[in-house]
């Protein structure tokens, strides 16, 4: 039996910050092409279209140090915990692919590492943001955020590395 039932919404603040990096692009592109003739998770997930497997840049060296770099100069301006990669993985978009709404509740934070300047926004409706990638540029965002790419109409290959960063245990 229940006793109580109670629905009310509750204001959560979030955060969203740009960052331009240095990084070896053509590094990551090429090993998102080595990646997919592994394993290619297309459509399987929100993510309608070339994707890796989840973990795939994990242990990677050098986006451990591009996030890291990040990190470090967010938390001149902004209290962070520790943190680490949950998970990581390449995406490769191409005209008519498309990333659907969602999130990524249970992380802390999430992000994209964009390769390439092509692509649609990313849109954030719940705090009405659009985010025109830039190559070179990194993305993080309360994990928590609703967002979504709608259907790319390039006919160029758009390459990025999503992650999700967790609390340190």
């Amino acid at each position: 039996m229940i006793l109580k039932h109670i629905e009310r919404p509750i204001k959560l603040n979030s955060v969203l910050f740009e960052i331009q990096t240095k990084v070896d692009v053509d590094y990551f592109i090429n090993k998102i092409e080595l990646k997919l003739k592994e394993k290619n998770l297309h459509s399987q997930t929100n993510v309608k279209a070339n994707m890796t497997d989840w973990h795939v840049f994990n242990d990677d060296v050098k986006l451990n140090n591009v996030i890291r770099d990040c990190l470090n100069e967010i938390s001149k301006n902004y209290k962070l915990i520790p943190l680490y990669i949950e998970h990581s993985w390449g995406i490769k978009k191409d005209l008519g692919d498309e990333t659907i709404t969602h999130n990524h509740r249970g992380s802390e934070y999430s992000g994209v590492l964009y390769l390439s300047d092509k692509s649609p926004d990313l849109i954030f409706p719940e705090i009405n943001i659009n985010v025109s990638p830039q190559r070179s540029s990194l993305l993080l965002f309360s994990a928590f955020l609703d967002h979504v790419s709608p259907k790319s109409k390039f006919n160029e290959s758009k390459y990025a590395i999503a992650f999700n960063l967790a609390k340190q245990p």
